[in-house]
């Protein structure tokens, strides 16, 4: 008997998730349990490091190397998730960072197709992000 190839991707579009066992539902954990490397050789034992990140992360200057690019997709967010243009320049690079975290993380559950708002381009961009 010849083996047969199933059509995988047929397969995925019409269980989607049901064809996890038990109902799988994936919970994100939020909380970081591991205390113990919490020291000088992890990344939170350094409070000079420490202190130049956090004075680097929330200066934004330093985040003008990427405004080109948000430039070039704020129109896609903006559409996608239905947000003003005044809210959307108003956020820093950390709350737009999470705006194409939004979209992609839709796109990836299948409840929004990508190129309904972004070409090609600008969803490489949002990838980026």
């Amino acid at each position: 008997m010849p083996f047969k190839v199933r059509d995988a991707q047929q397969i995925n579009t019409d269980l989607g998730f049901l064809a996890l066992p038990n109902d799988f539902t994936a919970l994100p954990i939020t909380v970081f349990s591991n205390y113990d490397v919490h020291d000088d050789t992890g990344a939170s034992g350094c409070h000079y490091v420490d202190d130049v990140a956090h004075k680097l992360k929330h200066d934004p200057a330093t985040w003008t190397i990427f405004d080109p690019q948000r430039e070039e997709i704020t129109p896609a967010i903006e559409a996608s998730l239905g947000l003003t243009d005044e809210y959307v320049r108003s956020l820093d690079f950390g709350g737009f960072k999470d705006l194409t975290d939004t979209d992609i993380a839709r796109d990836f559950q299948h409840t929004f197709d990508h190129a309904d708002f972004f070409t090609d381009e600008q969803w490489e961009i949002d990838y980026e992000f």
